[in-house]
């Protein structure tokens, strides 16, 4: 097996496992929506979940796989500029329709919030800034990525890929220092600033997804591949258990790209469960949606509802069942959309 190969199925579990993630992450990132819930014990002072919660880090999966399959389909010659338009016309109808429904519920249940200013509606139809739903906050700084990607893709075809992992390593840095130490004093109110840091920073984990496609095609031989194929399944299952468990306790963003790298290269060589890898699939059939959809429940109009099942495990099958049937439902609503504008 080539070390950087992802294959379509691969890709929609690894979408499928970010989803998981991002859902985890929300639910349990922040003890004070835990006050109430079941703990089945604490680490470092927190409670479990609060713990595990750390290492769901879901952003950098999503912009390695969207970086490996934009660059499958610049480097297949069908990376047109009205092929990458109707792609993120897609995105953004579900991301509207998702609008439409919460905001409108939000009209009724919080008044005073939803929908806010005409400012607050323009910012975020066109998702500059989603204070509506900040768990979008990833959308624009996205747009301006794959805006670009065909130009940035060009820049990987020139130079070897080190050395352009290496440049994008040290823009990474700068940018994350950038936003640690000046969001609440400048970015924040300073969105266009922010979204041009923020589009820097995506640029290692994107990168670093069309650089394990670049290389995909090219068999890796020698000792070490050999070694690595050799490895036997549960040490594979325990290396990723241990790189899971280093992020949770280094907290850093520095350490993301190169923990999301590992973690692609460990998954793909680890032989799932037929159930578990069904799945995983399913979840990363309503990764868009899901993950624009999931947080209006858990956070901002269904708060109490939520978090009343006071068991983590019932939260999270509850808060997964309403997102995924909410997420059906807008995706069969955006395929009609999609036939009607012709973006099939």
């Amino acid at each position: 097996m080539n070390l950087t190969f992802i294959s379509k199925e691969h890709s929609q579990a690894l979408k499928g496992c970010a989803l998981f993630m991002m859902v985890f992450l929300h639910l349990f990132n922040q003890t004070s929506n835990l006050q109430t819930t079941f703990s089945l014990c604490e680490i470092d002072g927190v409670p479990l979940v609060n713990f595990m919660a750390r290492g769901m880090g879901p952003v950098g999966f999503y912009l390695f796989l969207s970086g490996y399959g934009l660059y499958y389909v610049y480097k297949s010659k069908k990376l047109t500029g009205g092929g990458n338009l109707a792609r993120l016309a897609k995105l953004m109808i579900i991301y509207w329709l998702s609008l439409i429904v919460f905001v409108t519920i939000g009209s009724f249940i919080k008044s005073d919030v939803y929908p806010g200013s005409i400012v607050d509606l323009v910012q975020n139809i066109t998702s500059f800034r989603t204070t509506y739903n900040g768990e979008a906050w990833f959308l624009f700084p996205y747009i301006l990525t794959s805006l670009t990607c065909g130009f940035l893709f060009k820049i990987l075809d020139r130079f070897r890929g080190l050395i352009v992992f290496i440049v994008c390593v040290f823009m990474y840095f700068g940018s994350c220092f950038l936003i640690s130490r000046y969001y609440a004093s400048y970015f924040d109110s300073h969105y266009a600033s922010y979204h041009a840091v923020l589009y820097i920073s995506f640029l290692l984990p994107f990168i670093s997804g069309a650089i394990f496609c670049k290389y995909a095609d090219k068999e890796c031989g020698g000792a070490y591949m050999r070694c690595l194929n050799s490895i036997p399944q549960w040490a594979l299952v325990v290396a990723l258990l241990m790189l899971y468990i280093s992020r949770c306790i280094i907290s850093s963003a520095a350490y993301t790209p190169f923990y999301v790298c590992l973690f692609v290269i460990i998954f793909l060589r680890i032989r799932l469960w037929s159930w578990i890898e069904r799945c995983m699939m399913f979840l990363g059939k309503f990764s868009t949606s899901v993950w624009l959809i999931h947080t209006w429940f858990c956070y901002y109009l269904f708060h109490d509802f939520i978090y009343g099942f006071h068991y983590p495990i019932l939260i999270l099958i509850v808060e997964f069942a309403v997102s995924i049937m909410s997420g059906y439902v807008i995706q069969k609503i955006a395929a009609m959309a999609y036939r009607m504008l012709h973006l099939l």
